[in-house]
Formats: structure tokens, sequence, C-alpha cells
């Protein structure tokens, strides 16, 4: 779903980079409505800094805390597997 994780082993151009940084904020809305999920963080590191770094929506249901960039979520070991997943879906569609 979401291309800028190869970013570095594809030679991708800057502004193609920048457009998907810019579709971020959508792409995260349409997951929350798709999905159901009450709140989600998005960071892009780019060249060794941040560039992106924002959050969507709510920490819990039924509470008015938001979802910063500085959000912590509980994932515990299931982020290896996570991000394994993901690496390996976007390689394989090429």
């Amino acid at each position: 779903m979401l291309h800028l994780v190869l970013a570095a082993a594809v030679a991708i151009s800057p502004a193609r980079i920048d457009a998907a940084i810019n579709a971020l904020d959508g792409i995260a809305t349409q997951v929350q409505k798709r999905s159901g999920i009450p709140g989600l963080a998005i960071g892009v590191v780019r060249d060794g800094k941040i560039v992106y770094a924002k959050g969507f929506g709510v920490r819990k249901v039924g509470t008015n805390e938001r979802v910063d960039a500085n959000t912590v979520f509980a994932l515990a070991s299931i982020s290896k597997s996570l991000s394994a997943t993901v690496v390996a879906g976007e390689v394989g569609a090429g």
C-alpha cells in the first residue's frame, strides 16, 4: 500500500517521494475509514531527517486523547513480523 518502505532500495525520483509524502494525510484518512481503527501515526525519514510525522484519530475508542507524532503504541513482538510482512508484500508487488 505505501511504497516508501523500499525508497532506499529502488531509484525513486525526489518528485515522486514528495508526492507520496504529500498524499499521506489522505491515505491515513482512507485507512481509518476502511479499517475502523481509532488512531494511527505515520513517520517518514528521508536522508536521515524526519520529514513527516503526524498522528490521526484517537488513542482509545471513547476518549478524546488524540494520536500525535509522539504517541507510543504497544506493539510488542508483533512489530518485527508486521514490518517484515509489509516489506515482503512490497517486494512481491515489484
